[in-house]
């Protein structure tokens, strides 16, 4: 039996039409950005109008190449609705068994309305930049397109034959033709292109390339290369990232092999169609950089390199790698695109050499390399006041060190409100920057109608950046949109599939949505490739203790105390657990707390957790009080956070889910 996601042809339904050919979804006219699985499952559905789909039936012929859970169907089915207003409606659940589409439907058949056309006013013209293999250059791309002459007499021979018709079935009608040249072309070996213009803005291969930028490879051995090294690969990953085209993989989902790795290795690891790998070596006061892009699985070379620049001239290295990488993926680079490669920001050699050591630091993510990270940021902005990037890496780090505990929530996240302003007033579309003003604006202003705004401005400009859907996803959990935010973060889960922290995230909604089960299993797939991450722990112990497995709950609750807490505490944890059981370790943790040595050791937030687990309510409301007034971080999941029940229905609980204005 034929796969019916196979099926190609224009259905229309009330005021929208779906183009399975060119995967395209518009309302009247207009193009409606529709993600690549919620577009299989409504063309399954239209295209079997009026018959139930099983959904067992769904997730096999939508989501063939992976493993999914019935939930994401689900959601996927939620989106569409929403998406689709009232014909939504039309999406009929069939209690347990699964869905149909009621709707009417109208199938525009495109054969009905073929045109004879004369071959020879149809021409094929080299649209692609040729790509470089081994200094010889190789031209791989070709672009049907209609001479003058043909569209005149393609636009009689339609007038004649449609008159009765549509005259919305135009572009069907011309896209038949596009693909009748292109067969045409490739039946014709050696024939010879024109030199007929192109319109720079046509794109017919709007397929998102995914790519991971191996970080280079320090050949001189010395340490302060090495810097060299992960910022470069850093800023090209930035500055890749501002194409819509290319989905890019973050930084932080490549430092893991910074030690060595095959492309293939990480093409399968990070599942992208392409790895770029690269090495510097220093060569007195001139830096020589050899760079080579990789298809995978085949293993090909698509593109290689060599540059030897002075060393302070890496803003030119920067931007002919990105150029090579982008011509090489993709078809017919546009204006803008071509645009955004060449934009690096700052003119200032210095700046940009002050910027890659920022993002080095960065990297590192301990409170040290935080602090120098900020400084080597200010020092860049220093150099040239007008460079945007600095700005953004600087609220970055300033909203990292909050976290991580290096500086008060109420100072950081100032200073980096002030950054990522100033950064969009230099470029109103760095998505970085707008994701960063839009993550202060959540979860330390409580401003949460202009957060939203931001996120979706930031989605806007850059739909590849997973830490905008990521903390999206976030903020959306906070206000219950259980089903939004876990579409983002799938969506963020995508764009950087080694995220230790994102994959968490579903684990907390999985928590918060009181699907214990779920929650411990999704922890654990994470702490098997990261045994030791602490957000991981956090949720296993906490979903283990919903569910009453105190014994597996405080293997996870040590673990993850044993990362922070001193061995003597851990000990005399321990030890409370086996004599009092969970009621006297957490008598035992709340005792800690009010010890001085362990006083900047835990938020207010962390210390309300233990007195509420030993009954001390009147200082549970009294630590949650101080939390709020600090902006702790996690205060904003109280509404929904299961643990919080015993105090739910107190007068004083109402008041502080109204002072963080998390009421609709």
């Amino acid at each position: 039996m034929d796969n019916p996601l196979k099926k190609q042809g224009l259905y229309e339904f009330g005021e929208f039409r779906l183009d399975s050919i060119e995967k395209r979804l518009t309302r009247n006219g207009e193009t409606i950005r529709i993600q690549p699985k919620a577009f299989d499952l409504l063309s399954l559905l239209v295209q079997n109008q009026g018959h139930l789909k099983t959904k067992d039936e769904i997730l096999r012929e939508v989501w063939s190449d992976t493993v999914v859970e019935e939930n994401n169907l689900s959601i996927n089915i939620h989106a569409l609705r929403k998406l689709l207003g009232d014909a939504g409606k039309s999406i009929e659940t069939v209690p347990r068994r699964g869905y149909r589409f009621k709707g009417e439907v109208r199938e525009i058949n495109i054969g009905n309305f073929a045109v004879e056309q004369n071959i020879s006013n149809i021409t094929v013209r080299q649209t692609a930049t040729p790509t470089v293999i081994d200094g010889t250059s190789v031209i791989n791309q070709q672009t049907v397109v209609f001479t003058e002459d043909a569209a005149s007499q393609v636009a009689d021979k339609l007038h004649q034959r449609i008159r009765r018709h549509n005259l919305r079935l135009i572009g069907a009608v011309l896209l038949t033709l596009s693909l009748a040249g292109i067969a045409y072309y490739f039946l014709r070996p050696n024939r010879r292109t024109t030199g007929v213009p192109f319109p720079s803005n046509v794109v017919l291969d709007s397929q998102v390339r995914t790519i991971a930028v191996l970080p280079f490879k320090n050949l001189t051995k010395e340490r302060r290369d090495d810097a060299l090294s992960i910022g470069l690969t850093d800023s090209l990953i930035t500055k890749m990232g501002s194409m819509k085209r290319i989905a890019v993989r973050p930084t932080s989902a490549v430092l893991p092999f910074a030690d060595g790795a095959s492309p293939r290795a990480m093409s399968e690891k990070l599942h992208v169609s392409s790895v770029l790998e690269g090495t510097v070596q220093r060569i007195g006061n001139r830096l020589r950089v050899s760079v080579q892009l990789v298809a995978m699985p085949e293993n090909k070379v698509l593109w290689a390199r060599s540059l030897e620049e002075d060393s302070t001239d890496l803003l030119k290295i920067q931007e002919s790698i990105a150029v090579q990488i982008a011509s090489s993926l993709l078809e017919n680079l546009t204006l803008e695109e071509r645009t955004q490669l060449a934009r690096n920001g700052t003119d200032s050699p210095e700046a940009f050499q002050l910027y890659l050591q920022g993002r080095y630091l960065l990297s590192r993510r301990t409170v040290d390399d935080l602090r120098k990270s900020i400084d080597a940021f200010e020092q860049a902005a220093s150099k040239d006041p007008s460079f945007g990037l600095a700005h953004a890496g600087r609220a970055d780090a300033y909203q990292l060190l909050a976290e991580y505990g290096g500086m008060p929530a109420s100072e950081a996240f100032e200073n980096s409100r002030q950054a990522s302003s100033r950064a969009l007033e230099i470029n109103p579309d760095s998505a970085e920057a707008r994701t960063s003003l839009a993550y202060t604006l959540a979860f330390y202003d409580w401003n949460w109608s202009e957060a939203e705004s931001e996120f979706r401005l930031a989605i806007s400009r850059n739909p590849n950046y997973p830490t905008a859907h990521q903390w999206f996803g976030e903020y959306l959990t906070t206000f219950g949109r259980f089903d939004e935010a876990l579409v983002e973060i799938r969506r963020a889960e995508e764009l950087d599939p080694t995220s230790a922290i994102i994959q968490t995230d579903i684990a907390a909604i999985y928590y918060l949505t009181r699907r214990f089960d779920r929650a411990v299993e999704q922890s654990d797939r994470v702490l098997e490739a990261n045994p030791s991450f602490p957000y991981a722990l956090s949720y296993r112990w906490i979903s283990l203790e919903q569910t009453g497995q105190l014994e597996k709950a405080h293997e996870s609750l040590a673990a993850l105390d044993a990362l922070f807490t001193p061995p003597a505490a851990n000990a005399r944890s321990s030890e409370a657990f086996r004599n009092g059981g969970w009621r006297g370790l957490w008598q035992l943790k709340y005792d800690l707390t009010k010890e001085p040595q362990f006083e900047g050791l835990w938020n207010n937030y962390v210390k309300a957790m233990s007195a509420l687990r030993v009954g001390e309510y009147g200082e549970v409301f009294s630590l949650l009080e101080k939390a709020a007034v600090s902006r702790e971080r996690w205060f904003v999941n109280l509404k929904f956070d299961p643990q919080w029940d015993p105090i739910r229905t107190d007068p004083r609980f109402a008041e502080l889910i109204r002072r963080a204005n998390l009421e609709p």
